[in-house]
């Protein structure tokens, strides 16, 4: 192949020998130093007749990108899965724990306008108003008596009161304790 000008300047702006087996296998090379007549190696693919932009992604690259994406997406589900899936187990203990707390404040102010007002009644009376009053749904109130010897003359009577949370099995799943003496 022979030797070409370029218009901007006159200059030779490629050459290629066909009898040197170095240029058979390298694309044309540009000597020119005008902007318009530079070609980056790695931009421009040669083809028989003419070269041709390589500024994209082919659609090979795109698929096994995506497929990459997906077997990272799906490792990435089995991780979070369980997590995201009871974390709603997480709301529904704090609302069930307020709830608790709730109980416990209400049957202390019971009990304090119960001492107010009955100063020399027995305790095991709060104890049935307590049986009487609360608990319900998933809340379960259990009052019980715990006799305690102080070693004087008259013994001291302690009411337990346990307000629990339970499950759809009746089983507990918190609870709060609270002390009533007399």
């Amino acid at each position: 192949m022979g030797k070409s000008l370029c218009e901007c300047h006159g200059n030779r702006f490629f050459h290629r020998s066909d009898d040197c087996c170095f240029c058979r296998k390298r694309p044309l090379e540009f000597h020119c130093s005008h902007e318009k007549h530079r070609i980056y190696p790695m931009m421009k693919k040669r083809t028989a007749f003419h070269y041709y932009d390589q500024r994209g992604f082919t659609l090979l690259e795109v698929i096994i990108t995506l497929v990459i994406a997906a077997i990272f997406g799906s490792m990435l589900i089995q991780f979070t899965g369980t997590s995201m899936s009871r974390s709603a187990d997480t709301v529904e203990r704090v609302r069930n724990g307020s709830t608790l707390v709730r109980t416990v404040e209400e049957i202390t102010k019971d009990y304090r306008n119960w001492i107010k007002s009955n100063p020399d009644d027995p305790l095991v009376n709060f104890k049935n108003t307590i049986d009487a009053s609360y608990g319900g749904g998933n809340i379960a109130v259990r009052a019980e008596f715990s006799d305690v010897d102080s070693g004087m003359d008259a013994d001291i009577e302690i009411l337990w009161v346990t307000v629990s949370e339970l499950d759809e099995d009746l089983k507990v799943r918190q609870s709060l304790v609270t002390l009533f003496t007399r």
